[in-house]
């Protein structure tokens, strides 16, 4: 009966203890009194002088208790990275944004983007109505001699716009520096005046309103900030050829440059 009870204290003494295992092999036998994510705080078994020890979490690969329940301290580690890493390339396929800028010219533009499945290429879509559009009749004023003609009539009275982008993004994650190509097209409204002498050499003014075409197109490079809110800032450069079609003969190309400041929600 002595040697039983020997004997189960052999065995209480082998298991009733939790065992730590380091990164670096070495394996300490203890009870594990308190754990967070920093730390680890125990004591040795058997306990000397009731010392309390700890050990940061990072070097721990492993924790064994005594009712059988195993701690894998390395597979935590790489399943929160992945999580993180997942959480932090979750990109939305869609942005529908404001162009503020526009405003300052009295128009209104809204402008929707959508990504393709591997994020590194997305089309977008501005579409812009101007204060013609809006009721006020403030149009462009275009002489009837070429040395009064001013052949940037078309924000001035823009009627709409309507664009679409290609844009690449090399770093495939929606962030950062992209660039593509764009087109555009839209009406603008213009007043032409005639002047005329009459009879006895009396001055006559007339009016005729036209609708004019506008034309653009060209290489864009932009610059894309997403943030955790759903929320992303554009900032974007145009550059290329623009033409402005009236009633006029031969109308002129142009060197046409825009500069494009957006903010759009995404989804």
């Amino acid at each position: 009966m002595k040697h039983f009870n020997v004997l189960l204290f052999f065995i209480g003494f082998c298991y009733s203890q939790d065992i730590i295992v380091k990164k670096n092999g070495e394996i300490i036998k203890c009870e594990v009194l308190e754990k967070n994510n920093l730390i680890i705080k125990y004591k040795t078994y058997p306990p000397v002088n009731n010392i309390i020890y700890s050990i940061e979490t990072k070097d721990v690969a492993k924790i064994s208790y005594v009712n059988g329940y195993q701690e894998d301290f390395i597979k935590s580690a790489d399943n929160e990275q992945k999580d993180n890493k997942k959480e932090k390339q979750k990109l939305y396929k869609n942005a529908v944004g404001v162009e503020i800028n526009k405003f300052i010219i009295k128009a209104f533009c809204l402008s929707y983007e959508r990504f393709f499945k591997s994020d590194q290429f997305s089309i977008r879509c501005p579409i812009s109505l101007g204060r013609v559009f809006f009721g006020d009749k403030t149009r462009y004023t275009i002489m009837d001699t070429p040395y009064d003609r001013n052949y940037s009539p078309f924000y001035q009275g823009m009627i709409y716009s309507v664009g679409l982008n290609l844009n690449y993004y090399p770093f495939k994650n929606q962030n950062g520096y992209f660039t593509g190509i764009y087109g555009n097209f839209g009406e603008f409204a213009y007043d032409r005046f005639f002047y005329s002498y009459g009879p006895n050499l009396v001055y006559y003014q007339d009016i005729n309103v036209y609708n004019g075409k506008h034309y653009s197109g060209g290489i864009l490079h932009g610059y894309r900030l997403n943030t955790k809110y759903r929320l992303a800032f554009t900032t974007l450069i145009q550059t290329g050829l623009s033409k402005n079609e009236t009633d006029f003969p031969n109308d002129p190309v142009f060197f046409h440059f825009s500069l494009v400041f957006k903010t759009a929600f995404t989804f």
